[in-house]
């Protein structure tokens, strides 16, 4: 598949694009890429969708920031998401994000008030202040997320941390890490505890649409308790989606279950008044 770009506020933003219809926008996590939704891309939604993955500012095949005051914080990237939307002529987009993606997707629809739908995979709204040690499990390898440099071993328990003990760890995933801008997870860290996130969890309660929260059963870095605790009054079918036998980056674990999920949110989406 041939990668394209596109500037976003002085930026090369490369991505993915696949197939024609409503748009659908993915967004990756932390040190991660567009190369975690491949299965999605060269699936049957294409059939039906224009599916688009993007790299982040500072992964994959994008430019690297400039050192700015919120460089790699949540809203820096949640900018970036609506900037690419604009851009790419999808503003009305379903936008589905995969763990720190999830939070930038939630984070970005106050600035994309035509967005159609939003789908968060592993990852929990939260408060402001956030209430980490209730949304995140006790994980000794999550500090990883927020340190800078990583040693070939913290490479290798990063891979196995997202995508769990029963599949191979992806070949893109030691390289899209190493690629990564280390000053984002530096800065990921200091969005924290700076305060600097908005208050996701009033985000996801006040959606236009039904908001589809999709969790691993075998999640390594999420609680479920805590998503559930939310009460939030619009989830898609009333509770929270569990995909089984999948850890954390879901959608390319068990890429079948997802996909037949995400269709099914969809079309259900269609039937929404405009």
């Amino acid at each position: 598949m041939d990668t394209k770009k596109v500037a976003v506020d002085g930026l090369q933003i490369a991505y993915h694009e696949q197939g024609s219809g409503r748009p659908v926008v993915f967004v990756h996590g932390n040190s991660c890429s567009k190369a975690v939704f491949q299965k999605q891309l060269n699936s049957e939604l294409a059939e039906k969708y224009r599916l688009l993955a993007l790299d982040l500012p500072g992964h994959g095949e994008s430019d690297r920031a400039d050192q700015g005051a919120d460089a790699y914080w949540v809203s820096f990237y949640s900018r970036h998401i609506a900037g690419f939307c604009r851009e790419l002529g999808c503003p009305d987009a379903v936008l589905v994000g995969s763990s720190l993606g999830g939070h930038i997707v939630l984070e970005s629809l106050p600035l994309l008030p035509e967005a159609r739908g939003a789908a968060i995979l592993g990852a929990p709204p939260l408060h402001n202040p956030p209430r980490m040690t209730e949304a995140f499990l006790p994980n000794p390898c999550i500090v990883l997320a927020f340190k800078e440099e990583l040693t070939d071993d913290e490479i290798a328990q990063w891979g196995r941390l997202l995508y769990g003990p029963d599949i191979p760890v992806p070949e893109f995933s030691a390289p899209d890490l190493r690629q990564t801008d280390p000053r984002g997870r530096g800065a990921l860290g200091d969005c924290v505890m700076s305060l600097g996130l908005r208050d996701e969890v009033e985000i996801a309660r006040n959606t236009p649409f039904p908001l589809a929260i999709i969790h691993a059963e075998n999640e390594t870095l999420v609680s479920l308790d805590y998503i559930r605790g939310l009460a939030l009054p619009n989830l898609w079918r009333g509770e929270v989606q569990i995909i089984p036998a999948a850890t954390h980056i879901l959608q390319w674990e068990r890429p079948e279950s997802f996909n037949a999920l995400l269709g099914q949110y969809l079309a259900d989406l269609a039937h929404q008044p405009a």
